[in-house]
């Protein structure tokens, strides 16, 4: 035997007992002991450049062929097939669509078989598209105005059957409006149902699969995956859309990881293979040992691949096979892999080939083997192969081509090589810079990017003079910066793989970089919120050209390296519109409907930087909470409080469901920070109580979602007609977007003792507090339709469901009005409506009514200052307005109230509590005070009660 021959004897060995005593001699790969090694393909036949296997060697596999689907003649596309056998009954799907792939009007179809070899005709699963069938303008080309379906496989659960599939905007890989949808098949119908949404922003790769945890794993790509990375969803027990999802790793200019498939090792632990989009031409692996909440870096192995779709899995008798274009130069043959641990692989046939074949999915059935592919994407096809074929697979001596075959190229480098990769624990960048500040009403950006342009890390200058300091998602700001300065920067980036990363700003005098402080305090602004998870590989700078000049950026792995550093290169891109800063001229809803001015204090004026929310006049506040479930360490949510006074007693509402812990966020710290909510399953619960401090326990108010994947939203209390009525939108979960939302109402059966259904108040709608009356006498609230459209609905007398509505604002390019408000002034004529908003001015924006809310002036932004959260407002008995809400725009603490004796212009501003995340007030008065609810940190619901005699000695004079 020769050394060759001789090592690979050991390499079984190995994969019968383990690696424990020579797996370090060979590098034998192993989930715990060895994760880093790159061995994937081994055996006597193989060469060791495993570019130079000649595929045209390779042993064939035999089976019985089929071709379900034919669409050259058509000059269509067929492609992402999938397989199921569902009670005795073989099913394929795949993606359906016009000329080339994945364009505007895709759909999906499937076909029936009795033996997986004769095939029914083809039908549609999916409808056309949202807007996007033959009739339409976009139809057949890459549009972000139309939409497609992507195949992504079947999922048997619980006795039924799913076909999953994707849908967003066809305009590239993927759309912002991405959603995985299921639709459950009729048997006795052979027709589907389209059950909903069960992943946002997710492209799965395969249907999910039981890891042994006993939960559901299934792979994710959201949108922006290129610069975002891959995910694993794992859940899917509770419901089918109860997922948490975990992070791989950020892509970088070394693997772009693309498609990735897992499976269940023997020892419990999991390996994920994944395409190489850089054109390696190789596989990625990774391992994980805590069922998918971790995985270690995804290592590059020596089993060749063509940069294509592959799938696997362990079969009935404990072997693993591998189906991809192991040919590095083009996706022909399509090839069979087997492996006895699903380490490494010693056998490797082929199934078909000598033309394009590509998308593979399989499944074992009945002693068979059945592989669905694609040919050229025109057609869907299938290979059923007896596993005994696969026991009498012979590997011929040498697969090493005669004549040397082509070097593979090497991929090319990204244009710029990455700076740091923000998910590796503690590595540390350096940025210094010297920039001019914008004159007022303009903007100053400086971005870190990914290679692909992606902007995760910012230090900005807002149109108002704020520094401010941007880590992924999350956003602190920093001092007011006067206009005309010239100043220098100073900026450190810390990484951390599970937990947030840092993001430090120093400032100072220009021509010298900022000395870097010692202690945290020291910093001029600092986030250590935010994680990006992503490779930093470009600057970016959004400033008007005259600002340009002054730009210089070095950048360094230390401190000391900027100092000899030189200027580096950086992409100049256009600045976000100006934000005009607001007219402060006096406000009227007819003589002057556009002005600004709603703020007015005797310490700082009109000038909203100057307010040092910590030293606010406190109020006085005796405090009561309703409910708390923040020991579930972000688990479970309570949010949207209101309350209300009917029959004796104070009432109490809110949405109370379940939550989403935030990745790398502990337990403890979850206390005061939100998870994700608004998720399926939410219900609103109730409260009461006699005095506004002491509360009954909370019970249900709405009882489950009707819909599986629904949730819903608590929308405030009407009293109509000596009735109390509880309202709640019924929403698609996650986020109230999307079908199917309408707003209900619950009626207070005071015989019985408990709510009941009371029909539906108007489809489409999530207002956004309970109706008031106008001057007109008709009940008006404003509205939110599930694409975020907002305008007032009015009516409500004759009864509680006749309403007309009316535009308000739009929702796009130009503005992002949210959650609005509105209030009549003392001519009892005129209304004031508060808008949010979400473009993130910091201010509230306004708009005036003079005929009952049928015309509304334009929208315009006030010099009030807003975290972009909830407000509410209301005229008391004693003529002045109160205005509860988080005046402070740097983050939602503390929450305050404003008072104004003309409902226009707001001259006093209270502290009422703070310390911490608080949001979603509600207001009322009653017997001498105002009793404010709240929610903390979206796990709290809590109220305030406030004298009124304490405030009249507080607010200034008239």
């Amino acid at each position: 035997m020769n050394i060759k021959s001789l090592f690979y004897a050991v390499l079984s060995v190995v994969t019968i007992h383990g690696a424990v005593s020579i797996g370090s001699e060979i590098d034998y790969p192993n989930a715990v002991s060895n994760p880093t090694s790159p061995l994937m393909l081994a055996g006597d036949a193989f060469p060791d450049d495993k570019h130079q296997i000649d595929q045209a060697k390779l042993p064939r596999v035999p089976g019985e062929h089929s071709v379900v689907s034919d669409v050259r003649e058509a000059h269509g596309v067929n492609q992402h097939n999938y397989l199921v056998n569902h009670q005795g009954k073989y099913l394929i799907m795949w993606s359906d669509g016009p000329e080339l792939e994945d364009r505007v009007g895709q759909r999906v179809k499937f076909a029936i078989s009795d033996d997986a070899v004769h095939w029914g005709e083809p039908r549609f699963l999916t409808p056309e598209p949202p807007h996007s069938g033959p009739d339409s303008p976009y139809y057949n080309t890459r549009s972000p105005k139309g939409f497609r379906y992507i195949a992504r496989g079947f999922w048997q659960r619980d006795g039924d059957l799913y076909a999953l599939v994707a849908l967003d905007e066809a305009a590239g890989f993927f759309g912002p409006s991405l959603e995985l949808r299921a639709f459950r098949f009729d048997v006795e119908n052979e027709n589907w149902h389209d059950t909903g949404v069960i992943a946002d922003n997710a492209i799965n790769n395969f249907p999910p699969k039981r890891i042994p945890s006993g939960e559901w794993m299934m792979s994710r790509r959201p949108y922006n995956y290129a610069s975002a990375g891959v995910d694993f969803l794992i859940g899917g027990v509770k419901s089918m859309t109860d997922w948490e999802s975990f992070r791989v790793l950020g892509t970088n200019s070394q693997l772009r990881a693309e498609e990735p498939l897992w499976w269940e090792l023997p020892d419990g632990n999991l390996a994920a293979l994944f395409r190489d989009n850089a054109h390696s031409k190789f596989l990625y692996r990774a391992f994980s040992t805590d069922n998918g909440r971790t995985w270690s870096k995804p290592v590059k192995t020596n089993f060749p691949d063509a940069t294509s779709k592959l799938y696997g899995f362990r079969l009935s008798d404990g072997r693993y096979i591998l189906i991809s274009n192991s040919n590095p130069r083009a996706r022909d043959p399509l090839t069979i892999a087997i492996s006895d641990d699903g380490l490494v692989f010693n056998k490797l046939g082929y199934l078909a080939g000598g033309r394009q074949v590509d998308y593979p999915h399989a499944i074992e059935h009945d002693g068979n083997l059945l592989v669905a592919f694609a040919s050229g994407k025109r057609t869907v096809e299938v290979l059923k192969i007896k596993l005994s074929a696969l026991d009498q697979l012979a590997m011929p001596e040498t697969l090493q081509a005669d004549k040397s075959l082509p070097a593979i190229a090497a991929p090319k480098p990204a244009a710029n090589a990455d700076w740091i990769d923000l998910g590796e624990e503690g590595d540390q960048f350096y940025l210094a810079a010297d920039f001019d500040v914008p004159e007022r009403g303009k903007t100053f950006a400086l971005s870190l990017a990914t290679s692909g342009g992606d902007e995760r890390v910012t230090i900005g200058i807002a149109a108002d003079g704020r520094l401010s300091a941007r880590l992924y998602e999350k956003i602190e700001y920093g001092p007011t910066l006067n206009q005309g300065e010239s100043l220098s920067l100073l900026v450190r980036i810390a990484s951390h793989d599970n937990q947030p990363d840092e993001l430090f700003v120093q400032i100072g005098p220009a021509g010298k970089i900022p000395s870097e402080p010692t202690k945290l305090s020291d910093w001029t602004l600092v986030n250590r919120e935010g994680c990006s998870r992503a490779n930093l590989a470009r600057i970016h700078v959004a400033a008007d050209k005259t600002l340009l000049e002054s730009t210089h950026v070095r950048i360094g792995s230390t401190a000391s390296d900027l100092i000899d550093a030189k200027p580096t290169k950086f992409t100049v891109v256009s600045p976000k519109a100006r934000v005009a800063m607001p007219d402060l001229s006096m406000a009227d809803p007819v003589a002057n409907p556009t002005s600004g001015l709603m703020l007015r204090l005797s310490e700082t004026g009109t000038d909203p930087n100057k307010i040092d929310f910590d030293q606010l006049p406190k109020l006085p506040v005796q405090h009561a909470i309703i409910s708390d479930v923040r020991d579930q360490g972000g688990n479970w949510v309570h949010q949207h409080a209101y309350v209300a006074r009917h029959d004796g007693r104070f009432w109490a509402m809110w949405s109370d469901g379940p939550g989403k812990r935030i990745d790398h966020v502990s337990p403890e710290r979850h206390r005061n920070v939100v998870p994700h909510h608004d998720q399926a399953g939410t219900r609103v619960s109730y409260a009461t109580s006699l005095d506004g401090v002491n509360w009954s326990k909370p019970a249900d108010l709405t009882g489950p979602p009707r819909i599986e994947g629904f949730g819903w939203i608590a929308r405030g209390m009407w009293i109509r007609d000596g009735e109390l009525l509880a309202l709640a939108s019924h929403f698609r979960a996650p986020g109230y977007p999307g079908e199917g939302l309408s707003l209900e109402a619950f009626r207070w059966n005071a015989t019985e003792g408990n709510w009941e259904a009371h029909g539906t108040v108007l489809d489409d709608t999530l207002n956004n507090f309970a109706p008031k009356r106008l001057p007109s006498g008709e009940y008006m609230m404003t509205r939110r339709d599930h694409q975020r459209r907002v305008s007032v609905m009015i009516g409500g007398v004759k009864a509680f469901d006749q309403w007309r509505t009316l535009p308000l604002a739009s929702y796009g390019k130009d503005g992002q009005p949210e959650e609005p408000y509105w209030y009549v002034l003392p001519d009892q004529k005129s209304i004031v409506g508060l808008i949010r908003d979400n473009a993130r001015s910091g201010r509230l924006l306004r708009t005036f009514s003079t005929d009952n809310g049928q015309t509304w002036s334009p929208i315009v932004g006030t010099n009030f200052p807003d975290a972009t959260s909830k407000f509410f407002v209301l005229r008391t008995s004693r003529g002045y307005y109160a205005l509860v809400s988080n005046a402070n725009p740097r983050r939602r603490d503390p929450l305050t109230l404003a008072i104004s004796r003309d409902g226009l212009v707001f001259t006093d501003l209270f502290y009422l509590i703070g310390g911490r995340h608080i949001d979603y007030p509600h207001l009322i008065e009653h017997d001498g005070h105002l009793l404010v609810a709240f929610s903390g940190a979206k796990q709290t619901m809590e109220v305030l009660k406030i004298s009124l005699d304490e405030i009249d000695t507080r607010i200034s004079a008239p």
